[in-house]
């Protein structure tokens, strides 16, 4: 069973990658308008803080066949990490990868935190210690790591982290942009999973209803809203705006014009 389902697996990535690139061509794009991301997501329960989960060699080595299964991208993007060691594996599973095209591609670390203004991630690490240990790790083994980004949290949260990474003395030294995809819920994932109070966690919740944040209906973020929190992202430093849970094409469409102007 276990085999059959890894098969499975990647099967659905190849034909993932190759509808993107049939939707890009369709448009008349190519890679230097519309880049491909294929990414390498978390092996364990993301939202978790228990800091447990598979061998350094296994994740290693199951990172490696999902890699195997991304070629004709062009970034590679690990995402939602809620633990560094999670993200070493992936950057140790590309360093070593057989294909020359994924092993010097471009990649992306994206990490998902808990959702106040702490910048820790979810399994309770600081982001900026995750972060140092990411870039070295990917300096070491060759890997072109040019991006470093939060995602799947809430929108403060996201904005804690940028200012956390822009902040920080130790990776000053190193040469990274930086970027944000928050969630657009208006229960966080702490209050979700019963880790917030009722008022929202860091005042998220309390904060977004006194500026009418969210639609009263769906619980998800208004596109004028978002809007604004993207101008946040990009005042504490990221130069990538994008949107995860809950954020749908039109506040994705808010964001974009808001950053035009």
């Amino acid at each position: 069973c276990g085999n059959r389902w890894r098969t499975h697996l990647q099967d659905l990535v190849r034909k993932s990658v190759a509808n993107a690139a049939e939707a890009r061509a369709m448009e008349g794009a190519t890679n230097e308008t519309v880049r491909i991301a294929g990414c390498l997501p978390p092996l364990a329960e993301c939202y978790d803080d228990d800091d447990s989960g598979a061998p350094p060699q296994e994740l290693s080595e199951t990172y490696a066949e999902i890699l195997a299964c991304l070629n004709g991208v062009d970034i590679v993007l690990v995402e939602t990490i809620g633990r560094s060691s999670e993200a070493l594996a992936c950057l140790d599973a590309i360093s070593s990868c057989p294909d020359e095209r994924l092993r010097g591609a471009e990649v992306w670390v994206s990490f998902t935190l808990a959702d106040d203004r702490g910048a820790r991630l979810r399994g309770g690490e600081p982001l900026v210690e995750a972060a140092l240990a990411v870039l070295e790790r990917a300096a070491a083994g060759g890997s072109k790591l040019e991006c470093l980004l939060v995602n799947c949290c809430a929108p403060s949260s996201c904005e804690a982290g940028l200012a956390a990474l822009a902040s920080s003395k130790d990776l000053r030294r190193h040469r990274f942009r930086a970027g944000a995809y928050a969630n657009g819920f208006l229960k966080t994932t702490d209050e979700w999973l019963g880790r917030g109070g009722g008022e929202g966690v860091g005042g998220f919740r309390r904060t977004a209803n006194d500026c009418g944040d969210y639609d009263d209906r769906t619980g998800l973020i208004l596109p004028s809203a978002y809007a604004r929190w993207a101008k946040k992202f990009v005042a504490a430093g990221a130069s990538v705006v994008g949107g995860c849970c809950g954020v749908g094409v039109e506040a994705m469409a808010a964001a974009s014009d808001a950053l035009k102007r």
